[in-house]
């Protein structure tokens, strides 16, 4: 893990989309995973691949993947927290709060 990518004091990373394919895979396989992935980001009108995606993006690929009927969509759930909690904390360092 990258000191660069991570939240003084918190250890949580950057959300990625390569992080959250893999998560997908270890759910559904590899083939079925990327299959997906790229679905939910079509539907989001995220391109993909892509060098990077920002948490924007990556917010519209995660409520796609929310509307699926199966364990994909525990994945989405999963990377809105994750976005959602590393804005949070990341906005209060901004502000001047501290870490942990």
């Amino acid at each position: 893990m990258s000191r660069n990518n991570m939240l003084a004091g918190y250890g949580l990373e950057h959300p990625t989309a390569e992080r959250s394919l893999a998560s997908l895979e270890r759910m559904v396989g590899s083939v079925e995973a990327e299959a997906r992935w790229s679905e939910a980001c079509q539907a989001a009108q995220v391109t993909w691949p892509a060098p990077s995606l920002d948490l924007a993006q990556l917010t519209r690929v995660a409520n796609q993947l929310c509307a699926e009927p199966d364990l994909v969509s525990v994945i989405g759930r999963s990377l809105l927290v994750r976005i959602t909690t590393y804005k949070s904390i990341q906005r209060r360092l901004e502000s001047g709060g501290k870490g942990s």
